[in-house]
């Protein structure tokens, strides 16, 4: 045989090993560690979505509302059925709208609570635990991955597969506590840390606003525009936040609600009501403990009734 058909030969043999893995890695389910994880919650707010009598009010962020909601205060205090869809802000505020879009009804009320980390730059892309959520949990969802994400997606998936190979994926699996599926409630908060005690929380870094993202906004005003179709309203609030770490990012996110009010949304209070002292966060600035998701929630209650009184 030719020499260089030869080598070309080998070459290719050699490249058919990591591909046949990666093909084979796609096949393979979800793997036992992934299925007990909180992203398989999803399959539960999906039905929340589907079979959820109206009136409803429908919730849209990331953790800020999974670990900081107390959603039945709002079926006691208003009469509406909610629905907590949030899961983690890692699958970026982008995909939470175009996945909702199809399942809003006439008359919903929707609240997007976007963490301010969405607003960086650096959030508008295809994250590790956007690509697991949709090959691992609902791969159908992948119509709704923008043309820009799916360079990065189609970069991610030699190592998603590499990853269903490792032995600590099926062995000895630990159920979390609290990032897992069971730590849900039927109206999809993560309830299991409501009676746990604080965790060390570690206040984020300093903030300005050259890291601002144009683009969510503009998918918040798009996501707007579908569903008032649908006969349903929109609005938007603000997460609750850990005091020492909005000192430091205040510029920031006086930069987004000033374009909040620019795009003309109608919105659910001010930053300001939202941030909590230290000692009523669990264990990241983002997710309060029990007696600060109470005051959270009711404080939205309260901003919800008056935007509804104005009209």
């Amino acid at each position: 045989m030719d020499p260089l058909k030869a080598f070309i030969k080998k070459v290719l043999q050699f490249c058919l090993i990591p591909l046949g893995i990666i093909v084979l890695g796609l096949l393979l389910p979800a793997t036992p560690r992934m299925q007990h994880s909180m992203f398989f919650s999803k399959n539960l707010k999906d039905a929340l979505l589907m079979n959820t009598q109206s009136p409803r009010i429908i919730f849209v962020g990331g953790s800020n509302l999974t670990f900081g909601l107390n959603s039945k205060m709002f079926s006691d205090s208003l009469g509406l059925n909610p629905i907590n869809t949030a899961v983690d802000a890692s699958i970026g505020l982008r995909f939470m709208l175009d996945q909702q879009k199809d399942k809003i009804r006439k008359g919903d009320a929707v609240v997007v609570v976007a963490e301010y980390s969405q607003f960086y730059k650096e959030n508008d892309d295809c994250k590790p635990e956007l690509v697991r959520s949709i090959l691992d949990v609902s791969p159908k969802e992948i119509v709704h991955l923008k043309r820009a994400q799916w360079i990065n997606f189609i970069s991610q998936v030699p190592k998603y597969s590499f990853s269903k190979f490792r032995p600590q994926e099926y062995l000895k699996v630990i159920r979390g506590d609290i990032y897992t599926l069971d730590a849900f409630n039927a109206y999809g908060d993560v309830s299991a840390h409501w009676n746990l005690p604080n965790r060390k929380v570690v206040a984020y870094g300093a903030r300005d606003s050259v890291g601002y993202n144009e683009k969510m906004m503009l998918a918040l005003l798009e996501f707007e525009d579908v569903i008032k179709t649908k006969g349903a309203k929109m609005y938007v609030g603000y997460p609750c936040y850990q005091f020492t770490t909005y000192s430091r990012q205040k510029n920031y996110i006086k930069k987004i609600e000033l374009e909040y009010k620019k795009m003309g949304f109608e919105v659910l209070g001010t930053p300001e009501r939202y941030v909590l002292e230290d000692s009523l966060m669990f264990n990241t600035p983002y997710h309060p403990n029990k007696t600060g998701l109470d005051l959270r929630t009711a404080r939205l209650i309260q901003d919800y009734r008056l935007v509804l009184n104005k009209h």
